[in-house]
């Protein structure tokens, strides 16, 4: 419950103040927190990818590419 407040503050109140960064992002849109498996997913536009990074300590430590979608816009 702690590393999720955190992430929630960081995230969402701009604390003003970088604690670290992180590697090998695409233009990140989306962050998530998942306990059971206490890790953070980040969603990258630029790659159309999605960064598992393990919460304790923010390794990598898979990527799941996603299929691209074209949407026809007429």
């Amino acid at each position: 419950m702690v590393r999720i407040r955190l992430l929630q503050r960081g995230l969402r109140c701009g604390l003003g103040k970088v604690l670290r960064r992180i590697a090998g992002l695409s233009e990140p849109q989306s962050v998530a927190y998942v306990p059971f498996a206490d890790s953070v997913f980040v969603a990258n536009a630029g790659d159309g990818s999605v960064r598992v990074l393990r919460a304790e300590d923010l390794t990598p430590i898979g990527r799941i590419a996603l299929k691209r979608i074209v949407v026809d816009a007429y």
